[in-house]
């Protein structure tokens, strides 16, 4: 007020001279409101949304807002995003057992219903049923994997043996063969042993009476091979690249 800068709520007076020389006295009852500040600190798991906004890294992040004094409100929030684990894929170890890549905990369920207990990588199958795996990292991010069904769509002995892939182990091509009366309507995945797909090919597309695939960008190590078709019919082996 008149060049005077004033922080704090109260009645203050100025002194001036009217038309005719005198006094004239003004007095300015003054009301300051405070602007606020806020803080939130949140973790969330690959993404998280503020105020429509989605962020996908860590950070500070703040936002101005109007507080009910008609003051700026400045919030700050203090984001740590964390990584999901890779997807896990089922593959059965086992005729009874399915088991999964290495993670920091699991969690199995039956026909999306939780199993009580079963929290290991391997599973041990006692009852026929879709099942799938929730894994976690140590930061509590989960990932899902795709539904692996037993003893629902199960291969007949005979038919399996109509599968066949060859050279195992591999240098880079390997061709595979597959029982014609299953049709040609599957998906090819390969996964590496910690469960990451590492090469996919959907021969529904394609239609190919006997594909053959390039590995040879692959490391050296052992790889889980799985076939999958569309009237759920799962198969799955072990492949070795040089």
């Amino acid at each position: 007020w008149d060049g005077v800068v004033y922080t704090t709520s109260g009645i203050y007076t100025n002194t001036y001279t009217n038309m005719s020389g005198c006094d004239s006295i003004h007095t300015l009852s003054l009301m300051i409101n405070s602007s606020t500040t806020g803080i939130t600190s949140d973790t969330a798991c690959d993404s998280y949304t503020w105020d429509g906004v989605v962020y996908t890294t860590s950070g500070a992040y703040t936002n101005t807002y109007t507080n009910v004094l008609g003051c700026d409100s400045l919030h700050t929030l203090n984001l740590i995003i964390n990584a999901s684990p890779s997807i896990p894929v089922v593959t059965q170890l086992f005729s009874t057992t399915l088991t999964t890549g290495l993670y920091d905990s699991y969690q199995w369920y039956r026909d999306g219903v939780l199993l009580n207990g079963e929290t290991s990588q391997n599973l041990n199958l006692f009852q026929a049923g879709t099942y799938s795996v929730v894994v976690f990292n140590i930061e509590g991010c989960s990932s899902e994997s795709d539904p692996f069904p037993f003893g629902i769509t199960a291969i007949d002995e005979l038919i399996l043996q109509e599968f066949n892939i060859f050279p195992n182990p591999i240098n880079d091509v390997l061709h595979i063969r597959t029982p014609q009366s299953f049709g040609k309507d599957y998906i090819i995945s390969v996964y590496d042993v910690l469960g990451k797909k590492v090469f996919n090919f959907d021969n529904t597309s394609f239609q190919l009476e006997h594909p053959v695939i390039d590995l040879g960008g692959l490391a050296a190590s052992n790889y889980k091979l799985i076939i999958r078709y569309s009237d759920g019919k799962i198969w799955n082996t072990t492949i070795n690249k040089k």
